[in-house]
């Protein structure tokens, strides 16, 4: 076959190109709507898709007339139906008539193709004198190959080509749209499929004159077999299907008909092809940039709000204005005056001016190392730190280890973490989400995509951010005018401890039996260590934890932790507490009274008042306050209570009596209504034998109780226990190793007293702590019979001692285990009668 010429478009094919402004300018003419060709030709219909042609009579096809119609919404046939059919009238006539004319040919009709972007035109010979359709297409494009032959606006680069239809064209309006692919099926003239394929050579032969053919691929499994040739610009498979559709060749001795049709291509973006096929590469990638993302939208966030938490921006109690507006109205609106106790709480803090002074000289000094502050519970610590200490200083951030401790699952943990240091905003919820993700990626293509973070992760997280802020808050004071500002930063708060920020660890405790909360704990204390080391803030620790040290100095090993201990108040500084609390209450009541009195205008009420109020003028609180205070001990909590009973009308005596009844009750819950005490670290047996020993004496000896029985496989885990419930208070010496045990409040000790008093309490509690120790016997026993049972077959002197030795212990055990049957006994009588 001989490839076509490239024909120039035609003298007056197309209006020149206009600009968009003129486009918009141009007239809407109705009879364009359907965007049919205006000529003076006739327009031909074609018949059930077929275009008829009769005798002498023959097709051309001119492409690139229109826009091709790629889509639904194709904004360039729009712009082409604005166009004026006049103009295209007298160019189409100028343009295919000369040609035409020269060759004995004469138009007799036109179809437009809008959706293809080309023309049919049918022709007839006017003078008789046959002339090959082939020597009429050299001359149209001769005559389109014009040098000034303009342009489409529609394809600048592009002109039109004129092409001889060689098949039965099939002109559809379906919404089937062009596509650089087309499928040739070979068929039969009947419509049956044809038993041959139509060769690679001879296919491009056909179509290669048309435009330049990417690819072709033959396929003689399916039915009909068929051929996808794919060409390299759209307006080649244009203009090969008008002109090549339904033509007939033939093919090893049988003749079969060409039937071509687009075929939609299914475009795959490589990027996102290269995405679906390695998701083990994709995942962790795209977590990457999730985090990174994350990281550098929400972490300045979370930054700034732990600084404003640590400078105290939040708190409206700090404010000058506030204070002030709080002292202009406290006196007038009842609702807002309060107990001002910091007058009382001064009395207490005489006695700990030495502690005091101590704990301001470390914070002033560049020690890297932690300041443990221990004391039992309700012993004032938090008070002393926050109320005396760093009272008025702006950097200060505290952190609660009770409401962290509180928390129950991994969310509501991180939550409350990140709640005690002002990291927000917490996006805990989203941890679930990515572990359901994760999950999915490892059941679908087995890749863990990292998405899901442990609790542990996201809580070295939230502190690392944290450490961040605190070092800018530190360095915030800094600017380049000062004396030492050619220090580094690290120089630089090593060389300002004055500058660093305080941090204060309340309620913390040795690590306990529980994963979530010993996770907690060791990353506080690493946190605290690397804060510490780093000279970015100074760290306390508030705890009635004796082990605390030694977790602590796992974290610091190479340094010594300062360590102070409060005691309790002393009896003379207690006594006047109490009395302070109850003498600035009366006062508060006798003013409200006179303020109800002077509104009332002494009403009966307010007279019966009064006489009430007279008639206890003559009341002596000291009276029996002494004793009160003997017992009470100088527990800030009890005095407290003391002081509020008495408040209320009762006597020292009486209050002491309901605080100790109080006591009692807490005991017996803590230590006596179950069988394990603090998950299982003591037994109520082991309570009991403390309580009745500290019942007799102040105090004992750390280690005197672990050489009893019944501390004899857990003596350190039992006494932390205890004193975890309070029942205890574990005293360290000066080196902060434990030296002595006392109980968890001076209360106890008359707590202690009234539930031995109680017979059949002491009898159930005597009882089962015999039991106990008989158990331990029999133990003895049992591992004695064991090895003489080995130590049969051997002989020797050695052996006969060991025997001996064996015998004599076994003897010992025996008589302890008749010893305990007997008082059994006698403790069992007194709960037969005993009620």
């Amino acid at each position: 076959m001989q490839r076509a010429c490239s024909p120039r478009l035609f003298q007056a094919g197309l209006r020149p190109i206009r600009t968009p402004q003129q486009l918009l300018s141009i007239p809407h003419h109705p009879a364009l709507r359907n965007l049919r060709f205006a000529s003076s030709y006739p327009e031909e219909q074609p018949v059930n898709g077929t275009i008829l042609t009769k005798q002498g009579e023959a097709l051309l096809y001119y492409d690139n007339i229109y826009p091709v119609r790629t889509a639904t919404w194709d904004i360039r046939y729009l712009i082409n139906n604005l166009l004026s059919s006049a103009r295209l009238d007298q160019q189409v006539t100028s343009t295919l008539e000369p040609p035409l004319v020269d060759s004995g040919f004469s138009i007799t009709s036109i179809i437009p193709r809008n959706k293809d972007g080309g023309i049919f035109v049918k022709v007839a010979s006017t003078d008789g004198v046959t002339t090959s359709l082939k020597e009429i297409e050299e001359k149209i494009s001769a005559h389109l190959q014009h040098k000034e032959t303009p342009k489409p606006w529609h394809s600048p680069w592009r002109s039109v080509k004129a092409y001889r239809v060689e098949g039965n064209p099939w002109v559809e309006d379906l919404h089937r749209y062009p596509s650089p692919k087309i499928r040739v099926d070979f068929v039969k003239e009947d419509g049956g499929a044809a038993s041959h394929e139509v060769p690679q050579e001879v296919l491009y032969g056909l179509f290669r004159k048309y435009g330049q053919i990417n690819d072709i691929v033959v396929s003689g499994k399916e039915s009909p077999k068929n051929a996808v040739i794919t060409f390299l610009r759209l307006r080649g498979a244009t203009a090969a299907k008008n002109c090549i559709h339904g033509r007939v060749i033939e093919v090893g001795g049988e003749k079969v008909r060409l039937r071509v049709e687009y075929q939609r291509i299914v475009r795959v973006n490589a990027v996102a092809d290269w995405v679906a096929k390695h998701p083990k590469i994709v995942l962790p990638l795209l977590v990457i940039l999730f985090t990174s993302i994350t990281a550098a939208m929400f972490d300045p966030v979370r930054t700034w709000f732990i600084e404003a938490k640590v400078n105290k921006s939040f708190e409206i109690g700090d404010n000058q204005y506030w204070g002030w507006l709080k002292r202009q109205t406290q006196s007038m609106i009842p609702i807002l005056a309060h107990r001002n106790r910091e007058s009382s709480a001064s009395i207490l803090l005489e006695d700990r001016k030495t502690i005091i002074d101590q704990l301001k000289n470390w914070l002033q000094e560049g020690t890297e190392t932690f300041i443990v502050v221990q004391g039992a519970h309700s012993s004032g610590k938090r008070e002393l730190v926050m109320g005396s200490i760093l009272k008025g200083r702006e950097k200060v951030l505290y952190v609660d280890c009770e409401a962290i401790r509180q928390a129950h699952g991994d969310s509501r943990i991180v939550n409350s973490l990140a709640s005690q240091v002002g990291y927000r905003p917490v996006f805990a919820w989203a941890n679930s989400l990515t572990s359901m993700m994760d999950l999915a990626a490892k059941g679908t293509v087995g890749v863990d995509t990292g998405l899901t973070q442990s609790t542990e992760a996201q809580m070295n997280k939230i502190l690392r951010t944290t450490a961040t802020a605190l070092k800018r808050v530190a360095l915030d004071d800094r600017s380049k005018d000062d004396k030492d500002a050619e220090l580094s930063d690290d120089e630089y708060l090593k060389a300002h401890p004055e500058k660093r920020a305080v941090i204060v660890i309340d309620n913390f405790v040795n690590a306990t039996n529980e994963t979530e909360q010993k996770l907690v704990y060791d990353c506080l204390s690493t946190w605290a260590s690397l804060i510490v080391a780093a000279n970015v803030a100074h760290v306390i620790f508030l705890t009635n934890d004796l082990g605390v040290s030694k977790s602590l100095s796992k974290s610091l090993p190479d340094r010594v932790l300062q360590h102070v201990v409060l005691g309790d108040a002393s009896p003379e500084s207690a006594r006047n507490y109490v009395l302070s609390q109850y003498e600035a209450a009366m006062k508060k009541t006798k003013k409200e009274e006179k303020t109800a009195a002077d509104e009332e205008k002494k009403s009966i009420m307010t007279w019966s008042k009064s006489s009430k109020s007279s008639s206890n003028a003559d009341y002596d609180p000291s009276y029996g306050l002494d004793r009160a205070i003997e017992v009470l001990g100088g527990r800030i909590t009890e005095l407290e209570s003391l002081s509020r009973r008495m408040q209320m009308g009762e006597t020292p005596f009486e209050a002491l009596a309901d605080i100790v009844e109080t006591a009692v009750g807490e005991i017996t819950k803590s230590c006596f209504s179950d069988d394990k005490i603090a998950g299982g670290g003591a037994t109520p047996e082991q309570a009991y034998y403390m309580m009745k020993t500290l019942s007799e004496k102040e105090q004992v000896p750390y280690y005197a109780p672990t050489l009893h029985s019944l501390f004899k496989e857990n003596a350190d885990d039992a006494l932390s226990a205890l004193a975890q419930t309070e029942l205890i208070t574990i005293n360290a010496a000066a080196s902060g190793r434990p030296s002595s045990i006392k109980p968890g409040k001076p209360v106890y000790r008359a707590a202690f007293a009234k539930l031995l008093n109680d017979e059949v309490f002491k009898a159930k509690m005597e009882l089962a702590t015999l039991k106990a120790l008989t158990k331990v016997e029999q133990g003895e026993l049992s591992k004695a019979l064991t090895e003489l049972e080995r130590l049969k077959e051997l002989d020797g002197w050695e052996v006969k001692m060991r025997r001996n030795f064996l015998k004599g212990k076994m003897g010992a055990s025996q008589i302890k285990i008749e010893d305990y049957e007997k008082k059994m006994g006698q403790w069992k009588k007194i709960l037969e009668k005993g009620f």
